[in-house]
């Protein structure tokens, strides 16, 4: 079983997995390229930083030099071998220029050539007590050690290293530094402890600053190049991504004339040509199997004119009159046009109801009325492979519903039904009304148009289009509608 901590640290993961799965393609670039900075921005950060306190306390140290040189001249000129000669200007130095330097000095030390001290400046309190409570704060054998040092490689100074030590006492850290130098045409070596606290400070200080102007530089041109980035990817990745996804949806739902067209970048106009070459070859292998099906269902309608005359006539004469009354109330020539074939259509299911019933000159009886009302649903499945022109079966299938919902054979209700199958409903029933049967004479076109007006409140048609429909017989200049539209049929 696996320890504890390993759990959480897969769980830890895997939540964090899935956060970013969730991301959209934007969020997940742009968190790559935050932390991408981020680690970037940290690491020169904390280059230049180190950089800063390498020169800040190289400055330290020239310093120090150039103070230790100074008191190097006062030693040369007093020519003073006693003792407390020499403390006295460590003293003096010490004092009179401790204020001018950007460190603050430990002590000030003048050492022979053996290493031993000969004279040293005298420790503050402070300065006594963070020597004794600091454990390895041995500066004068640092100073000794310096000695050996300069006597070995002949050089001007020696030291300049940072150290830390640590205050037992106060749990502070003590940061110093010793430089010495030789003095010349003397055996002695001249060697300061620097106590860098003002320096370190000095440094903090720089730090905080520079850190405040990082990360706001930082966060300002994260921002900045966030909305350029965001802009970039929306418009030259995201947006054509959308698009082609609109167009190959709109292609899975039956609208193959749909197409992408140019893009921002080769890649995805690769990819948006194939999908414009795809569906141009469906709509070419749709619109040649619809064809060969249409001709199919007039091959169909040859069969039901041979088998009845008269459903094949009708037909025709509704769908002249559907498409008047689309005409009429403004349809656009498109829907004119699915409006006129479904109309010829509509009654193409009778081609399964036997003779002796299509064309039985009394009253049916009830086995009989249902088969004849099964035209519509018969009608429809056999238009339902044109999933294109869906409007074809709605017509065949509902052009029998009532705008009160009962008619047949679903019971839709007002606008429930298509329009175009409300058109035909109407067309339909005035043919019915005016057209000749064997077995009746079809009445006059003022009697027709009484009977529809006297029940245009019952709830069979859609009131709006049927008084378009009246208006339209009425109002028109041809001398008789009805003669020509039956002639042409």
């Amino acid at each position: 079983m696996p320890a504890l901590p390993d759990m959480v640290h897969f769980k830890s993961r895997f939540s964090m997995g899935i956060i970013f799965a969730n991301l959209s393609l934007t969020q997940r670039v742009m968190t790559i390229i935050f932390f991408g900075i981020l680690f970037v921005g940290i690491t020169i950060a904390i280059m230049l930083e180190n950089e800063h306190h390498k020169s800040v306390l190289q400055q330290n140290k020239m310093q120090a030099v150039t103070f230790l040189y100074g008191i190097e001249r006062d030693l040369i000129e007093t020519e003073a071998n006693d003792p407390k000669v020499l403390n006295q200007i460590l003293q003096k130095a010490a004092t009179h220029r401790n204020g001018e330097l950007e460190f603050s000095l430990f002590s000030l030390s003048l050492l022979n050539a053996e290493g031993d001290v000969v004279t040293k400046t005298s420790q503050s309190k402070e300065h006594q007590m963070v020597m004794g409570q600091t454990q390895g704060a041995d500066f004068d054998s640092m100073a000794g050690h310096h000695v050996q040092l300069l006597q070995k490689e002949n050089s001007p100074f020696a030291g300049g290293e940072v150290q830390y030590f640590h205050d037992d006492k106060t749990g502070q850290k003590i940061t110093t530094m010793t430089v010495s130098i030789p003095v010349k045409n003397t055996d002695y070596i001249l060697s300061a402890n620097l106590d860098l606290k003002k320096t370190m400070a000095a440094i903090e200080q720089t730090d905080r600053v520079f850190e405040q102007t990082l990360f706001g530089s930082f966060a300002i041109g994260f921002l900045v190049l966030y909305g350029v980035i965001d802009f970039a990817i929306r418009k030259g990745l995201v947006n054509p991504i959308r698009k082609i996804s609109t167009v190959t949806s709109d292609i899975s739902h039956g609208n193959f004339s749909a197409r992408i067209g140019d893009l921002c970048c080769p890649e995805l106009q690769h990819l948006g040509t194939s999908v414009d070459r795809m569906a141009e070859n469906i709509e070419q292998l749709i619109s040649e199997q619809e064809t060969a099906y249409l001709q199919s269902l007039k091959s169909l309608m040859k069969a039901l004119e041979a088998k009845d005359p008269y459903t094949a006539q009708h037909s025709a004469r509704v769908a002249k009159f559907s498409v008047l009354l689309g005409k009429q109330i403004g349809l656009p020539p498109k829907e004119l046009k699915l409006l006129e074939k479904g109309a010829l259509m509509h009654d193409l299911g009778k081609i399964g109801v036997p003779d002796n019933v299509l064309n039985k000159p009394s009253a049916l009886d009830d086995a009989e009325f249902q088969q004849v009302k099964s035209h519509p649903v018969t009608t429809a499945k056999i238009m339902k492979p044109l999933s294109r022109f869906k409007e074809f079966a709605q017509i065949a299938a509902w052009h029998h519903e009532r705008w009160d919902g009962k008619g047949y054979p679903d019971g839709l209700q007002g606008e429930e039904i298509p329009i175009l199958a409300r058109i035909v409903c109407i067309a339909d029933t005035w043919d019915a009304m005016t057209g000749d049967r064997i077995y009746r004479k079809g009445m006059s076109q003022e009697k027709a148009i009484s009977i529809m007006e006297n029940e245009k409140d019952s709830g069979q048609w859609d009131p709006y289009l049927l008084q378009e429909f009246i208006s339209l017989i009425k109002e028109t200049n041809q001398p008789s509608i009805e003669m020509e539209t039956r002639q042409s049929a």
